[in-house]
């Protein structure tokens, strides 16, 4: 099982990160790491991160809220 759970964030990953960069045109490299951020399974440890990093406000308000978003989707 955890093999495909690997398999779908790299997925997911990727296909953001092309996304990204073909239709915004940032780099590939911050691309990858927004698709990584969002792609994470753990919600919760992407704010935990966020707040290490010392990220403003606004920005862990949004991630929260999309992963309540997605939360109550499922």
């Amino acid at each position: 099982m955890r093999f495909f759970a690997i398999v779908g964030v790299i997925i997911s990953v990727v296909g953001m990160a092309y996304g990204l960069n073909f239709f915004t045109g940032i780099p590939l490299a911050i691309a990858f790491l927004v698709g990584a951020s969002l792609s994470a399974t753990d919600p919760i440890s992407v704010v935990a991160l966020l707040k290490e990093l010392g990220a403003s406000k606004r920005l862990r308000t949004l991630m929260e809220g999309e992963s309540l978003f997605i939360a109550v989707e499922v």
